[in-house]
């Protein structure tokens, strides 16, 4: 853990020249594959809302819903107000860390036109993502903050239980927050896409779970906002989008909602098992009538 915390990276360095070959065309492919999947994603865009729903699992309602309206009414403001207190919530919603990776990167290796072309693209290529979570991030960053100063913490403890409200709730994609298994070659990372999400959720779900003992009023409270609520509104959000809720002769969506709710959440259940998720949501895939999901595909870029 130290380790990763010191050089800022998942990736384990590899320590012979065929390890390096194989690990900067796995890098390649992982990067490239992120981007194809998510430039210009409308869908993945929309599906950010369900982190409101884990969100109040730690941020009460009321707190939630009048930071929210505070962000989409000044967004500008907010923002600026959020970051002048959270350092750690501006290098969140920023690209001053993107930056300062690239500006080091072709520094070392004086990049091609090609590949400057392919940098500019992972800057930008998540733009969607990023201006959709960055509403909800700072939401729930300022509904914790008041939720903590009413609470009577001061200055400097609100601000470190509202970081920690945001990366707790909607996770965190750093090196120091991140699950051990992730810490990995770059070919063993090609089957480890998008997990550290999952990964985040499925932690948060242990621990309220195990805060929520003998209280069966909080556990059926923890499973709606933080696991049926997620998983079945984003596949809501995917089929209608795409076209999948279709009601061709009157009777069809009806079964298909009802095969919605029972399927995404499995296939949410299974996600936040490591690479052997895979298998059971390709077990999963036998049972709907997309043809896509039969197979196993331990990630996006292992089909690509």
């Amino acid at each position: 853990w130290l380790k990763r915390v010191a050089t800022q990276s998942l990736t384990k360095a590899p320590e012979s020249q065929a390890g390096r070959a194989v690990a900067r065309r796995s890098g390649t492919l992982r990067n490239r594959t992120g981007l194809l999947m998510m430039s210009a994603n409308v869908v993945n865009t929309l599906q950010q809302v369900t982190g409101l729903s884990v969100a109040a699992l730690r941020v009460p309602a009321r707190h939630l819903a009048g930071a929210l309206v505070e962000v989409v009414r000044h967004p500008r403001s907010t923002a600026d107000a959020v970051n002048a207190l959270s350092p750690w919530m501006q290098q969140r919603s920023d690209t001053v860390a993107r930056d300062v990776d690239q500006t080091i990167e072709r520094l070392l290796t004086n990049p091609n036109l090609a590949q400057r072309t392919e940098q500019a693209g992972m800057r930008y290529g998540y733009a969607l993502q990023q201006a959709a979570q960055n509403v909800i991030d700072r939401a729930v960053w300022l509904g914790a903050y008041r939720q903590a100063e009413k609470a009577g913490a001061d200055g400097a403890q609100a601000v470190r239980d509202a970081d920690s409200a945001v990366r707790m709730t909607q996770s965190s994609f750093a090196p120091e927050d991140s699950a051990g298994v992730e810490h990995a070659a770059a070919f063993t990372r090609l089957f480890l896409m998008f997990y550290s999400y999952f990964s985040g959720q499925a932690n948060l779900l242990a621990t309220e779970v195990q805060n929520a003992k003998k209280q069966p009023a909080r556990l059926a409270l923890v499973y709606l906002l933080g696991f049926a609520v997620p998983a079945v509104l984003a596949d809501v959000i995917a089929k209608g989008l795409r076209g999948g809720l279709d009601d061709e002769d009157g009777d069809e969506l009806a079964a298909k909602l009802l095969q919605v709710f029972f399927v995404s959440q499995a296939r949410y259940a299974l996600a936040g098992v490591p690479v052997a998720g895979q298998a059971g949501n390709a077990m999963l895939g036998q049972f709907t009538p997309e043809g896509f999901d039969n197979r196993i595909g331990a990630s996006p870029a292992y089909s690509a």
